[in-house]
């Protein structure tokens, strides 16, 4: 959850990279950072990650389709979810009930982050959240950001 902003920057799947590899065009900028992150990756560990904005939602360019129930995961073979709550930053982008139940439903939790200064999302970054920061001590041991929440499937 948190496409390209706040999605976590895991290890991939080294045929997910060997496959991106040969689809990259010859000395290519792709290939070459492909092939750097090959060269760096494990044999036996790595992911497949799909990327979304929000859990319950599905965007195919501008459109946006809702996702009802955490099932659609379950039945693509996703194995963890890991959620962000700067993505459900007010009510209006909460979870629908019925997908929140499925989610309890199919997936436990397995790992929270609670930061120990919560910083609160703005998509302005002249608008940093000095309240938060003020709160931030050199000297002391922090985290700051948002709630992270790593789902695995039952």
């Amino acid at each position: 959850e948190g496409v390209d902003v706040l999605a976590p920057n895991l290890p991939l799947d080294v045929a997910l990279l060997d496959g991106a590899i040969t689809r990259s065009e010859e000395g290519s900028f792709s290939q070459i950072y492909y092939q750097a992150l090959r060269d760096n990756a494990s044999e036996d560990t790595g992911y497949r990650l799909k990327r979304v904005f929000q859990l319950d939602e599905s965007h195919n360019g501008t459109e946006v389709q809702p996702i009802e129930s955490a099932l659609y995961y379950q039945q693509e073979n996703i194995e963890y979810l890991i959620t962000v709550d700067w993505m459900r930053r007010s009510p209006e982008d909460a979870y629908l009930p019925e997908f929140q139940a499925s989610l309890d439903n199919l997936y436990r939790e397995v790992a929270i982050f609670e930061p120990s200064i919560a910083f609160r999302w703005d998509p302005y970054s002249w608008r940093m959240d000095y309240e938060a920061l003020s709160k931030i001590r050199i000297s002391e041991a922090g985290v700051a950001g948002p709630r992270i929440v790593v789902y695995q499937l039952r």
